[in-house]
């Protein structure tokens, strides 16, 4: 089982790194926080331009989210693969398309959500659009929460 480690940015935010040897450890079934899965890579510069995007979610939605982030080069694409077989069901690695910057929204080991980039801004993923996916789960987290709780 791998060590959970924390990147800790200028902002404060606590954004923590995952890989394909923690992954299982830190996204599980019975975690009732959703989890935010971010893509990316240091080269990229999408990815350079989403980074303060996703540090200002993170630090307004840290109580209702965990937050993650991958390095898909450093990981050798191996969680990348894992986490595109379980948002889209495809089975072989070599029909995965790979890109970054891309980010995920997991209940327990399902993906419930992909936000696709929208065209305002070069990552394609500005803060307003991204609000709306998490207002959305927090939304959907109380409402299982509570719907849980009355079985």
């Amino acid at each position: 089982m791998g060590k959970r480690q924390n990147v800790q940015e200028e902002s404060g935010t606590m954004i923590s790194s995952m890989n394909y040897d923690n992954y299982r450890s830190l996204v599980h079934p019975r975690n009732k926080k959703v989890q935010v899965i971010k893509l990316w890579h240091h080269k990229c510069p999408m990815c350079k331009e989403l980074r303060p995007i996703y540090e200002k979610l993170a630090e307004l939605y840290k109580d209702d989210f965990n937050f993650f982030e991958v390095n898909v080069i450093d990981d050798k694409h191996r969680l990348e693969v894992v986490i595109k077989q379980a948002a889209t069901g495809i089975e072989n690695p070599k029909d995965i398309t790979f890109g970054v910057p891309e980010i995920y929204f997991f209940y327990g080991h399902k993906v419930l959500e992909i936000p696709w980039p929208e065209k305002a801004t070069e990552s394609g993923y500005s803060e307003e659009y991204l609000k709306t996916f998490f207002d959305h789960y927090k939304w959907f987290r109380s409402f299982h929460e509570r719907n849980v709780k009355l079985r």
